[in-house]
């Protein structure tokens, strides 16, 4: 897809208002009694996508010695989480204060989310007052940006061609449906799309992104950013209704415990756009005849670098999830999707709603496709619990005993509690066993303890030796 599904930038949290054609105004938010001071200028201005400037200007009674700014975003996050700035002015009655947020040095925020920002001001007597809290659009004011919204989407554009708008937010409004018909799952509120004409136009919208970034989905925010260049209305309404499943299962699976698997993500959103198309399910047929497919666990990380190879991983997971959606219905699909949000593992999700793990469902996938079984080689480890044996320094078995005492037998059988018995040391045995291992390590720690006891022992004697003297 040439997109990318970014998470929340950690340094500092931004937000803002859409005002159509208002560029970056402000709106007043909520307003509280200032009895101390009087505020005679609070805004914002911006060089997008580079500052962010927050400016006050108040009058007191008394000397002003101490502001604070507090900024963030509203968006998902762990915790809740406010960013604070600390300007630098001389305290007086009337003061004018600034600070400036660098996102060249902080990374920047989504072009479209909101940021909210409120001053806390201190007076000599100890009195502190909080400013009222305002809200801004962090969003380029070069492009006339036009609106529709429905239900669950807001789609933003600035081309002029006739009907390029209506075209999109029709395919966001299928899109919409499309998810809630694979997993039952709607919007939170609604997600904004903004449209740049170009990927020019969308690069130069963030910062610090690949040039071949064709979209963006960031997580937690429900905003995606697409570049639609004139010719590829195609290619972006299938951007926007994968763009839009991946959003809406972040928002639904929010989680700090746990993360989707790509191969669930990417065959989910895969599914959304209608799936890879004729000469997608081709490539995989190929590479199933061939014996090439990936085993299902190693796609849940990063998708190979080579372009082929990310193709096929792709496709494959799509064919994993219709696979599951076909078979089981959405309702378990949602299911799925809620586990994970509890803080499930795949395995353990899985095993809760279908009653297979992951390779149990690369076992089912493949055979419902006609591939060869994934060999036992590629199968992932079972973790179980394993005996370890209690560290003996002056062991009074031989080695010998030990052994097979610990291996089954020839007919396979596991250790029994009668053979871990044989293992305890009994009054009979009267020798030590040089051919273990542990059994010189242990003497080796005795010697060296023995020597460092006598070398203690005479040093402090001469200590008290000396004292006398």
């Amino acid at each position: 897809m040439g997109s990318i599904r970014q998470h929340a930038p950690t340094a500092a949290l931004i937000a803002g208002l859409l005002l159509i054609g208002s560029g970056f105004s402000s709106v007043v938010v909520h307003a509280a009694p200032l009895p101390d001071i009087t505020v005679q200028n609070n805004q914002t201005s911006a060089d997008f996508p580079n500052t962010l400037t927050f400016k006050l200007t108040v009058h007191a009674s008394s000397a002003i010695q101490r502001i604070v700014l507090e900024y963030g975003v509203s968006q998902l996050t762990c915790g809740d989480v406010v960013a604070k700035a600390f300007p630098d002015f001389e305290p007086n009655t009337d003061v004018e204060a600034e600070w400036t947020w660098d996102m060249r040095q902080s990374g920047s925020e989504p072009p479209g989310s909101k940021i909210w920002w409120q001053w806390r001001v201190t007076d000599s007597d100890g009195n502190e007052t909080l400013v009222d809290r305002r809200e801004t659009l962090w969003l380029d004011s070069e492009h006339a940006w036009q609106s529709l919204s429905g239900e669950g989407v807001i789609v933003h554009w600035y081309r002029t061609d006739a009907g390029f708008g209506t075209q999109m937010f029709d395919a966001a409004t299928k899109g919409v449906e499309r998810v809630h018909d694979l997993i039952d799952l709607q919007p939170r509120g609604s997600v904004d799309i903004y449209l740049y004409s170009t990927f020019d136009d969308l690069g130069a919208a963030v910062l610090y992104e690949p040039g071949w970034t064709g979209g963006l989905s960031f997580v937690g925010y429900n905003i995606i950013i697409l570049g639609i260049p004139s010719g590829q209305e195609d290619w972006g309404k299938g951007a926007i209704a994968h763009e839009l499943m991946h959003t809406i299962v972040d928002d639904f699976t929010f989680s700090c415990l746990v993360e989707i698997p790509t191969w669930l993500h990417e065959g989910l959103a895969m599914d959304s756009e209608g799936g890879p198309g004729e000469a997608g399910m081709a490539d995989l047929q190929s590479a199933i005849g061939k014996n090439t497919i990936f085993p299902v666990h190693s796609l849940g990380g990063n998708f190979p670098e080579d372009p082929n190879q990310a193709q096929l991983a792709y496709e494959e997971s799509f064919s994993v999830v219709d696979f599951l959606i076909q078979k089981w219905g959405s309702a378990k699909m949602r299911l799925l999707l809620t586990a994970l949000r509890d803080g499930k593992p795949i395995d353990a999700a899985l095993d809760e709603v279908y009653g297979f793990n992951v390779d149990g469902l690369d076992a089912a996938w493949r055979k419902s496709v006609g591939a060869q079984p994934l060999p036992p080689e590629e199968l992932q480890p079972t973790l179980t619990p394993t005996f370890v044996p209690t560290f003996r320094p002056l062991s009074i078995h031989p080695a010998s005993t030990l052994i097979e005492s610990a291996t089954p037998s020839a007919t396979g059988s596991a250790p029994t509690a009668a053979s871990a018995t044989a293992m305890q040391p009994t009054q009979s045995s009267a020798f030590v066993s040089l051919g273990s291992g542990e059994t010189i390590l242990g003497l080796c720690a005795c010697l060296l303890c023995l020597v460092l006891t006598v070398v203690g022992g005479a040093v402090l004697i001469w200590i008290v030796a000396r004292r006398k003297k």
